[in-house]
């Protein structure tokens, strides 16, 4: 049956029982029955189906009424009365339909509301129990309403929770519960409450961190709280993990000696480390906000401004750039950026980590200025600078110049790796080469050990090797230094030889001397028992006593080279220059050593310049120059021999040219022929041994004279030439001052002389030798000594021995000048074996007034002292 249809079925059915009803009650009600059956009939249809069936079935039952129950008479008034009628029962009608329509749809609209509230209720529960949240309402202090997941998560049923009897603070923890009823409180009245954090239990006794929501709702007539509880255990396990690893990364990042800076998407800085606020010089407050543009000066920002394009392609990249600090100075940085994008791959910017090179900067220059200074040192360096590798046969990976200098091997040919070491070392050092090279893998170095090598032209050389284990790169090597110690070697040799000589030169004239004094001996000794004195004279006593001074004198000649050496070695050789003619220089050289040459019967000729050849030099440092050349010529010239003399001068010098027949020079040997100690083999060899002191004077002297020393020869048994020169040129003469000759004074009178020395032998025979000299003589031993006779004695000069037992010299010198009195005059004069130029001043120091070296000069001892008697008289 449609719907239609089963409207107008019930409207009809509605309409036909009011009047079957109508008929039934008319007898008793007369017209007023239709108020009792129709309209009641009429409003419940109204009520129970639309308008159209409603309006059609009342009209028919209102037809039925009026025309079939109470039929309408002709009469005039009947009919208006029942037109009247029918217009009130339409009226009556329509507005009984009016009335059961919006009943009708007063009760459609209220099922609909029920249906939908229950739908909705449905839904709610629903949903609430889908929700990944406890949910619950809270009325008139009990709960009313959990959801599934609420039931759950507590271990309560649902009616268990909404009972009435059911206490909410059971599920809160005891230390939060009134916590939490104060927030109930105020809610309730009102007061805005944020998400309430605490703990619930459940009911088997499992605590768990929640965040609560409240808020307030309708429930019916009457006011509830909705409440939301989400579980943060989790959640706040992981903030917790997060909280302590924010801070220990914070706390890492705020302590890092690198500066760390954090930009965002438009390269603003949003974080920096304090080691990055100390680099720039800006404060937090200063520098966040900051564009990046702002830190960098144009050329290092387009450095930044190609990374960051690396940063936007999701590159990481390092390089160096240089930030411009507050107070504007370019520090220079290594920079490593990283991008930084979110989880919909959107660029968000960058961390930047930067290290100060400042530092790094420097010693990279340190670095190579070390470097530098090393390459400059081992260019300039006057020894033999290697690096081998000691595995295999050894590998050469260094050598500085000095080495390619002294072997001949370019630097390429040594570091080459075919190169074998072994070349460079004689076949009679190969195996402590081996046993070295082993030590050296295991990492023992060697000192000073002395080897043999062979150059390229196949030279043998000696040398001291220094070795030291380093680190070369990744490897373990061997740092070398190496001294040529070949020429040392022969510097030592020709000591020994020297030592030799002077053994050899000392004992001739030694013994001599110890023939003359036994022949003294002797002679005394017949003198006292006065049975030869037909054999004793004069005569004999001179002669000998003359060899005796020339082999003393020979000795001290000896002894003067050798300390003029020391001089000269020390540097403290000094000139006493004046105006000299080197004729008369030569002159004077050339009588001393005439009587030699005539005993050796060598012919002498001499030619000497008719102009004066002259200089500004020392007259007897060029004497001894002019005298050790002809000693020279004479020593090494056979007899029959001839030696030329030829002094002269031309326009830039004055010379001197001394030319033998001799043993001559090999070619090879003459540029060590000045050198000290050098003696040549056919020297040896003839027994010409001298102590090789007496040419390395030459050419000391006349390079201090500003001159050259020359020697020429054609070879073996082909004499020798020698060719001093010294400048002499008119300007320098001009500027001279004029030099005056000053004559010895002779002493006048009988002076007391004091002598000092612990060799007795020497005191005494000091002592009857200036008596001679018509001198008043004491002697002492010893310092103290020394003092007490001076003065009781009140000598006029004291000679006194600088090494005594007790005090030395210095000291009884600076207690004598300290006295006032008598000793003040005294002239104290210095006997010592040292005659080195600080021995001297150390003498005038301790208030000596001349120092004399041993053995003494009589004749200048006599010079002193006259010297001393004419400025008393002045």
């Amino acid at each position: 049956m449609s719907e239609v249809f089963k409207q107008y079925f019930i409207s009809f059915s509605i309409i036909a029982a009011a009047l079957l009803l109508n008929w039934l009650l008319e007898s008793s009600f007369s017209a007023n029955a239709i108020y009792i059956t129709l309209y009641p009939a009429i409003l419940l249809l109204f009520i129970l189906v639309p308008l159209t069936p409603g309006v059609i079935a009342s009209f028919v039952g209102l037809f039925f009424i009026e025309y079939i129950f109470a039929p309408i008479s002709n009469a005039p008034g009947d009919v208006l009365a029942v037109v009247i009628r029918v217009v009130i029962m339409l009226g009556t009608i329509m507005l009984v339909a009016y009335v059961g329509t919006r009943f009708r749809n007063a009760m459609a609209r209220l099922e609909s509301l029920v249906s939908n509230v229950q739908v909705n209720e449905l839904n709610f529960r629903n949903f609430g129990n889908q929700l990944p949240l406890m949910i619950f309402i809270r009325c008139d202090e009990h709960i009313v309403y959990v959801n599934e997941l609420c039931a759950e998560i507590t271990g309560y049923t649902v009616s268990q929770l909404t009972s009435s009897d059911f206490d909410f603070l059971t599920l809160i923890v005891s230390k939060d519960a009134e916590r939490v009823m104060e927030h109930f409180l105020l809610f309730k009245e009102g007061c805005a409450i944020p998400n309430l954090e605490y703990s619930i239990v459940a009911r088997g006794g499992k605590e768990m961190e929640v965040l609560m929501s409240l808020r307030q709702i309708d429930y019916g007539d009457r006011r509830a709280t909705l409440g939301v509880i989400t579980d943060i255990s989790a959640e706040t396990s992981i903030a917790s993990a997060l909280r302590e690893s924010e801070l220990k990364y914070r706390t890492l990042v705020q302590s890092m000696s690198e500066g760390v800076g954090v930009l965002d998407e438009n390269n603003r800085i949003s974080y920096m480390n304090p080691r990055a606020l100390q680099m720039l010089g800006y404060t937090e407050k200063e520098i966040i906000g900051k564009n990046i543009s702002s830190l960098f000066d144009v050329e290092n920002f387009k450095i930044v401004e190609q990374h960051i394009a690396l940063h936007l392609r999701k590159q990481r990249s390092s390089y160096q750039a240089g930030w411009q600090r507050k107070d504007g100075v370019i520090v220079q940085t290594l920079i490593s950026g990283t991008p930084l994008f979110d989880k919909d791959d959107t660029y968000r910017g960058r961390i930047a980590v930067f290290t100060d090179l400042t530092a790094v900067l420097k010693g990279e220059l340190a670095l190579r200025e070390s470097e530098e200074r090393f390459r400059n040192l081992m260019e300039q360096v006057p020894q033999m600078i290697f690096i081998y590798n000691p595995t295999g046969n050894g590998h050469i990976v260094y050598a500085n110049p000095y080495t390619e200098k002294i072997l001949g091997y370019t630097l390429e040919e040594m570091t080459a790796p075919n190169f074998d070491v072994t070349t460079l070392i004689p076949k009679n050092f190969w195996s402590q080469y081996d046993a070295h090279r082993k030590k050296h893998k295991e990492g023992e170095e060697l000192q000073n050990r002395e080897y043999g090598i062979l150059t390229k032209q196949g030279e043998p050389m000696t040398i001291l090797l220094w070795t030291k284990v380093i680190r070369y790169g990744d490897e373990t090597a061997v740092l070398g230094v190496v001294t040529d110690v070949t020429e040392l070697n022969n510097v030592n040799e020709a000591k020994r030889g020297f030592i030799a000589a002077l053994a050899h030169e000392l004992r001739n004239p030694l013994g001599a001397l110890s023939l003359s004094v036994e022949l003294l001996r002797e002679l005394t000794i017949t003198m006292e028992n006065k049975n030869k004195t037909d054999v004793i004279d004069v005569k004999s006593v001179v002669d000998i006593t003359g060899t005796a001074m020339t082999h003393i004198k020979y000795m001290t000649h000896i002894l003067d080279d050798l300390l003029d050496v020391a001089r000269f070695e020390s540097g403290k050789m000094h000139l006493k220059k004046e105006v000299v003619d080197l004729r008369d220089v030569a002159s004077n050289a050339i009588e001393m050593i005439k009587p030699d040459l005539a005993t050796k019967k060598i012919v002498f000729s001499a030619s000497v310049s008719e102009t004066p050849a002259i200089v500004y030099g020392d007259p007897v440092r060029l004497g001894q120059v002019i005298t050790n050349l002809l000693s020279n010529a004479y020593k090494y010239t056979e007899a029959g021999g001839h030696v030329w003399v030829t002094v002269g001068h031309d326009d830039k010098a004055s010379f001197v040219r001394v030319r033998d027949t001799g043993i001559g020079i090999r070619a090879d040997l003459l540029p060590y022929i000045f050198k000290q100690f050098y003696q040549t083999e056919d020297a040896v060899r003839k027994s010409q041994i001298g102590l090789g002191l007496g040419l390395a004077l030459v050419r000391t002297i006349v390079e201090m004279h500003g001159g050259t020393a020359e020697v020429h020869s054609e070879g073996v048994d082909k004499g020798a030439e020698f060719i001093v020169r010294i400048p002499s040129t008119s300007r320098v003469l001009q500027s001279l001052p004029k030099q005056s000759i000053k004559e010895t004074p002779v002493p006048a009178e009988t002076k007391r002389i004091l002598v000092v020395d612990d060799n007795r032998d020497l005191a005494s025979a000091m002592s009857k030798l200036l008596f001679l000299h018509n001198f008043d003589v004491r002697t002492c031993h010893d310092g103290a000594s020394a003092i007490k006779e001076a003065l009781v004695f009140k000598p006029d000069v004291v000679m006194l021995d600088i090494g005594l037992p007790d005090m030395d010299g210095y000291e009884v010198a600076r207690t004598l000048r300290k006295r006032e009195g008598d000793t003040t005059h005294m002239m104290l004069i210095a006997a010592s074996g040292y005659g080195l130029p600080e021995d001297i001043s150390k003498s005038k120091k301790a208030g000596f007034d001349a120092h004399l070296v041993k053995p003494i000069n009589i004749s200048e001892l006599r010079g002193l002292i006259a010297g001393k008697g004419e400025e008393e008289k002045k």
